[in-house]
């Protein structure tokens, strides 16, 4: 749960904000997303990570190994599944956290960063 307020609490400011009116908002998130991972490192050489199960129940799981082999970005693959672009990922070593909430008229793209 660390991880998922570390991504939405009341004090968090996002890295990168999209709005989500236009057309092509989740093709924009997902540019973002996958140039803010990239940055971040989020993915080691192996393209592995970690990540909340999205859509309910997901923090009841907790964290999932995963090893990411597509080329279309995470968030528009969770929103096919899950009808929200919403996770929340974590490098391997547990440094680095990203996520994706959706508030009010925009998608935020949050990275947090722990020592």
């Amino acid at each position: 749960m660390t991880a998922v307020y570390a991504a939405t609490g009341i004090d968090v400011k996002p890295t990168e904000r999209v709005p989500n009116s236009p057309p092509d908002s989740k093709e924009r998130l997902g540019d973002r997303w996958q140039a803010v991972a990239v940055e971040a490192k989020l993915m080691d050489t192996s393209k592995e990570f970690h990540i909340i199960p999205p859509g309910g129940g997901g923090t009841s799981v907790g964290w999932v190994r995963v090893m990411d082999v597509s080329s279309e970005p995470l968030p528009s693959r969770v929103a096919s599944v899950t009808g929200s672009p919403e996770l929340v990922a974590l490098s391997l070593d547990g440094r680095r956290l990203l996520a994706v909430t959706e508030e009010d008229d925009e998608y935020w793209i949050v990275i947090r960063t722990f020592d």
